[in-house]
């Protein structure tokens, strides 16, 4: 690969999260931004201590740490204590990106490490509106959000642009899948492992119906995950019939995770249950 199409590779991710980011910051103003900046530059400066540590090169073209926290910003909701989002960013970068060598994506990682250090704090959003930065905004519990029931308070055009308290970036739809449809075009996501990701909309929609199928594309991390995580080239087996296989598994995880568990945000977790499949392929490219 020549410098030019590396330095592609490299920043394609990061213009793209720092987009869903951005539609984060239109919604919840300034305060949001901090919550970026503190991610971004607490994984930066932890991958450089780490590489350093470990006796690597470091490679200016490698803006995967930038990634892992402009991702984790995104996860959030906009309310998060500054403290907590560096703790995850922290446990992201020195407690699994480097320790485990990929096998986990850090950024998933470091979104779980915050829900089941604070739940109370992640999931629990502020409404979608600017939240100023000299008063704690009022919270609502992600249960009582109720944006697919019968009576909801949202339009379809509010869960599109993100109008809904929840995660900050994961819910301005229109944004996310134009950055879907950039990578994948770039090459930089596959759309093989994309659409595995996609058909457990189509399984919740003829077993529970629309809504279910709504509240899984539109009212949860999912499109998001799917787009800059599981997806991600980095992510994911180098071969057409791996990835083929690759996004059986995912698309089997991601029912299941559904179906017999409840967890707040089943793309999420169903990550850390694709670490085996990666493990594996590491193995057989050893032998």
């Amino acid at each position: 690969m020549n410098k030019e199409k590396k330095t592609i590779a490299c920043i394609m991710p990061a213009v793209a999260l720092a987009a869903a980011d951005g539609a984060a910051v239109y919604i919840y103003g300034v305060r949001m931004l901090i919550v970026i900046g503190i991610c971004a530059g607490v994984c930066f400066v932890c991958d450089i201590l780490c590489t350093v540590l470990s006796h690597k090169h470091i490679d200016p073209y490698d803006l995967s740490a930038v990634c892992t926290g402009l991702a984790i910003a995104g996860m959030l909701p906009a309310s998060v204590p500054y403290t907590l989002c560096a703790a995850a960013c922290v446990f992201a970068v020195c407690v699994v990106k480097h320790p485990l060598g990929g096998i986990i994506p850090p950024s998933a990682a470091g979104y779980i490490f915050a829900e089941l250090s604070a739940p109370m704090q992640v999931l629990r959003y502020p409404r979608a509106a600017k939240i100023p930065l000299g008063t704690e905004p009022d919270l609502i519990a992600r249960g009582d959000i109720n944006a697919f029931s019968v009576n909801s308070p949202y339009s379809d055009m509010e869960l599109l642009v993100g109008r809904v308290p929840g995660p900050a970036a994961a819910g301005f739809i229109v944004v996310i899948v134009i950055c879907a449809a950039v990578l994948i075009y770039s090459g930089r996501v596959s759309g093989i492992v994309y659409l595995g990701g996609l058909f457990p909309a189509v399984w919740a929609y003829c077993i529970h119906g629309i809504d279910s199928a709504k509240a899984l594309l539109l009212g949860s991390m999912h499109l998001f995950v799917l787009t800059f995580i599981i997806s991600d080239t980095d992510n994911i087996p180098k071969t057409r019939k791996a990835r083929l296989a690759f996004a059986l598994y995912v698309c089997a995880v991601l029912i299941m995770i559904r179906e017999i568990s409840e967890v707040s945000y089943p793309a999420v977790y169903a990550v850390m249950l694709t670490a085996p499949f990666r493990l594996l392929e590491r193995t057989e490219e050893k032998k």
